[in-house]
């Protein structure tokens, strides 16, 4: 469970009901906007590097993927890109 869908689950509970609909809408709101990020969400890995890509011949393959989720391609592949250079 992400950070928002953890904390929307809280705020009931600690300042009720009527609070926990005005900050759903407000959190809706915000995540719905295109100003809200300058890049197109995704799927992404979110710890790639080496030890996580495996070779064999001419097949590719990305293991463990427990830190998946969504967020910015980019910087998904950035310490694949530090490690090799670019």
């Amino acid at each position: 469970m992400g950070f928002v869908e953890s904390a929307l689950l809280k705020v009931p509970r600690r300042l009720g009901g009527g609070v926990s609909r005005l900050v759903r809408a407000e959190v809706s709101r915000v995540l719905g906007e295109e100003s809200y990020s300058d890049f197109a969400p995704s799927l992404i890995h979110g710890d790639l590097h080496s030890a996580h890509v495996l070779v064999a011949d001419r097949t590719l393959g990305i293991i463990d993927w427990g830190d998946s989720g969504m967020g910015n391609p980019e910087t998904d592949f950035l310490p694949l890109y530090q490690e090799f250079g670019g």
